[in-house]
């Protein structure tokens, strides 16, 4: 059996659930089917997946008109019907189907609800699907209703929106549902208090969706929260969070680890922004090498307490740096500066000794600069930090 016939396997297991015996070929649950084939697919990574579901999608709205009513009437077509609206379904038709009472009354909650929410009104999606439990659903379903659930819950309530997105994944391991589950549950996490469960969440993603066009979504909210919490994460826990982010594109690593540096920069560990530094030039060849370039040399001019040679990095932009980039220059430069109005000839040197201390006396110090630097740097940073949210 093929690799990718093994890993489907987990999810035509799931699609039997309501696709019992008995359902006609050509029926709605038969379509559905096929639809949630593709879907696993394309987070699969299978190049042509994506083309198939909207081809897919296109063929389920072309024929809601001509199923019978019969067959509407029924649990199975109804499920399906409800996974077609939660997975993206067109809703032209369906709303046609629903202004005639196409389906039975125990499913006019959930018809109604993923109808309104296939169509953005998400209050009313949330007052009638919230009440539904998932639990009473076949597991594709299940699936796609408690994502939904979790989804509607996540702007108001964290936790209960946390309980759905896990069920979501239990009731529908190996899909769509599942990497829309991880998507969504990763930014609801604490990283310094929840960071375990943090990391099981990205090692099941990089397990199992690592080439899901979606995925650059996951690794921006995991590479957001190791930057946003690299301060307050000691050194082992960011390691940890660093290796589940392998899995990104290298370029994007790199730009994570010099926004690390910079946040470090600013914070006065030129330790540590020296080793994310590393680890940028690590990930990225090529245009990153003038980026690090340019970081090495504001971190050099911090530890010396160097007007000069914060001027000369300025001075050396060769096109590849970013305003971000520039920005942090210009704060270091400025923080230079006001350090240098406020000190005496006397106690520069004595920075400069410092500074040049033995690798021993530094890291004792905590590698940080001495309060003043630190003290400039903070007064400038939040320009910084403006620009980098814009």
């Amino acid at each position: 059996m093929s690799i990718l016939r093994r890993s489907l396997a987990p999810c035509f297991a799931g699609l039997l659930l309501f696709g019992s015996a008995g359902a006609g070929a050509g029926e709605l649950v038969d379509m559905v089917r096929d639809l949630n084939v593709h879907q696993y697919r394309m987070v699969l990574g299978v190049e042509s997946a994506r083309a198939d579901v909207t081809r897919q999608l296109s063929a389920i709205e072309s024929s809601l008109a001509a199923i019978p009513a019969e067959q509407l009437k029924e649990d199975r077509n109804a499920w399906a019907a409800a996974i077609y609206l939660l997975g993206g379904g067109a809703t032209a038709s369906m709303r046609a189907l629903v202004e005639k009472q196409a389906f039975s009354e125990k499913s006019a909650a959930l018809i109604s609800g993923s109808l309104a929410y296939a169509e953005g009104h998400a209050k009313e999606a949330d007052k009638l699907l919230g009440p539904l439990d998932a639990r009473s659903y076949p597991g594709n379903l299940a699936g796609y209703l408690s994502l939904v659930q979790g989804g509607l819950q996540m702007g108001t309530n964290a936790q209960k929106a946390r309980a759905h997105l896990r069920y979501a994944r239990l009731a529908a391991p190996d899909s769509l549902v599942e990497e829309a589950a991880l998507r969504r549950e990763i930014v609801l996490l604490e990283p310094v208090s929840q960071l375990d469960e943090m990391l099981t969440l990205g090692r099941r993603y990089t397990a199992r969706y690592p080439k899901s066009p979606f995925a650059q979504r996951f690794w921006s909210a995991l590479s957001a929260a190791a930057v946003g919490n690299a301060l307050t994460l000691d050194r082992t826990q960011l390691a940890r969070l660093e290796e589940v982010l392998e899995g990104m594109a290298l370029h994007d690593r790199s730009v994570m680890h010099l926004d690390i540096a910079r946040k470090a920069i600013l914070d006065s560990r030129l330790d540590m922004a020296r080793a994310e530094i590393e680890k940028a030039r690590a990930a990225e060849k090529g245009e990153a090498d003038k980026r690090v370039k340019f970081y090495r040399s504001l971190v050099e001019a911090v530890s010396s307490a160097s007007v000069e040679a914060a001027t000369a990095a300025l001075a050396r932009d060769e096109g590849a740096l970013t305003f971000a980039d520039k920005q942090l220059g210009k704060v270091v430069l400025d923080g230079l500066h006001a350090l240098e109005a406020a000190t005496s000839e006397g106690a520069k040197r004595s920075l400069q000794m410092t500074a040049s201390a033995d690798e021993d006396v530094a890291e004792a110090a905590d590698s940080t600069l001495p309060k003043a630097v630190g003290e400039a740097l903070a007064k400038s940073g939040e320009t910084l930090e403006r620009a980098a949210r814009q």
